[in-house]
């Protein structure tokens, strides 16, 4: 990561197929996220709803919808749809080792305009990402 203006200043974007290509979810998502003005970084202890985990992700969002984020974060883990891509962070999650785990600083919601990430200096690093802007 790297302080630069833009978003690709800070983090290198995974490739991510379809939507980085096809459909545009990535800039969509961004566009949304800069639009929506104030970013709020919010904490989800793992604890509240994995019983014995002391962990914590932190989450980056529009302000007016870091609840929304965090539900959504909630349900993703609780019912298990992050095993249905090959992301890293089930790895993570299960306490794993993983190659893709490890080279992850986060993961987008790109449907839930919504970032998180196991470090809360990261969840800075993306706020001031995603208000940088190239040019």
């Amino acid at each position: 990561m790297r302080p630069e203006r833009g978003f690709d200043g800070y983090f290198n974007l995974a490739y991510m197929g379809s939507a980085e290509f096809e459909t545009g979810a990535v800039q969509d998502s961004l566009r949304r996220i800069r639009a929506a003005g104030e970013l709020t970084v919010r904490p989800v202890d793992l604890g509240g709803f994995l019983e014995g985990d002391d962990r914590a992700v932190w989450l980056v969002a529009p302000a007016a919808q870091i609840d929304d984020a965090v539900d959504a974060f909630t349900s993703w883990v609780v019912t298990g749809t992050w095993t249905l891509e090959a992301t890293g962070f089930g790895w993570w999650l299960a306490g794993e080792d993983s190659y893709l785990a490890e080279k992850t600083d986060a993961w987008w919601a790109l449907g839930a305009d919504a970032v998180f990430t196991r470090e809360e200096e990261t969840a800075h690093l993306l706020v001031a990402a995603f208000r940088s802007r190239e040019g």
